[in-house]
């Protein structure tokens, strides 16, 4: 380990976290939902153990590429949720989560392959790979913020551990291409502040994940399901003011 710094450190003890939890989830998952969970986990691993043994720019080579297949993952298994819970006559909103989800797929395989190369420029708010990552950060906030509340208040406990768990790691997402967007590089204390996030909810993802068979058999949603806006307005808000005060100091 005389090479190995704390970042990659954190790194390697939050991939083996997330193998650790992988395992538990796929031997006790009842439902499809432990299953879509045990494999976000794996990719998360993959990401984590990628990142300890190539250190470098979050959004670059390998981790970057593996960084928004676990984007897409988390945001996969949120629409999973979404789509369980919400009424067949009120999917509407969820096909459209699914479209960004089928959109964003192809875009971050492009993504992926413009920042493999860590030297290929500054990152600004019209680089391809912040883009792709802030529009599943802010997707992953409006499902969470639709699911939490069109859950009557008397199961709202129910999915209030998950809801919280993904929603700060989605915002520590935002938060890290807010950042790229404003500075035109990625933060190395951030990134490695994210890895300590991830590595600090994963063993509440087991108690999220002990829970659903509770959520199946209790959880009603409400019969409107209302697309809330204020994740979307606050985020494009935050984004703005950060692209205009960036222009205004390098300026």
């Amino acid at each position: 380990m005389d090479g190995m710094t704390s970042p990659q450190l954190l790194s390697g003890i939050c991939a083996a976290s997330y193998a650790l939890l992988c395992g538990l989830i796929a031997c006790q998952a009842p439902v499809r939902s432990g299953w879509m969970l045990a494999a976000c986990c794996a990719v998360t691993s993959a990401w984590a153990g990628a990142s300890a043994v190539l250190p470098g720019p979050a959004f670059s080579g390998l981790p970057g590429a593996l960084d928004l297949a676990r984007a897409l993952a988390w945001f996969g298994f949120i629409l999973h949720l979404y789509r369980r819970y919400v009424p067949a006559g009120q999917a509407s909103a969820g096909r459209g989560f699914a479209l960004l989800g089928l959109a964003a797929a192809p875009l971050s395989v492009a993504a992926a392959w413009l920042d493999w190369d860590a030297g290929a420029g500054p990152e600004s708010l019209w680089s391809l790979g912040v883009v792709v990552r802030l529009g599943i950060a802010v997707g992953e906030l409006l499902l969470i913020e639709n699911v939490y509340f069109n859950v009557p208040e008397t199961n709202r406990w129910h999915v209030a551990l998950p809801c919280v768990l993904l929603g700060a790691l989605a915002c520590f997402d935002v938060l890290l291409c807010a950042d790229t967007v404003l500075f035109r590089q990625t933060s190395g204390a951030l990134a490695a502040a994210r890895v300590v996030a991830m590595l600090t909810v994963s063993p509440l993802l087991v108690v999220a994940a002990a829970r659903d068979r509770r959520w199946r058999r209790t959880l009603q949603l409400s019969r409107t399901a209302v697309f809330h806006s204020a994740t979307l307005i606050l985020s494009g808000a935050v984004l703005l003011a950060l692209s205009l005060a960036g222009e205004v100091f390098r300026r």
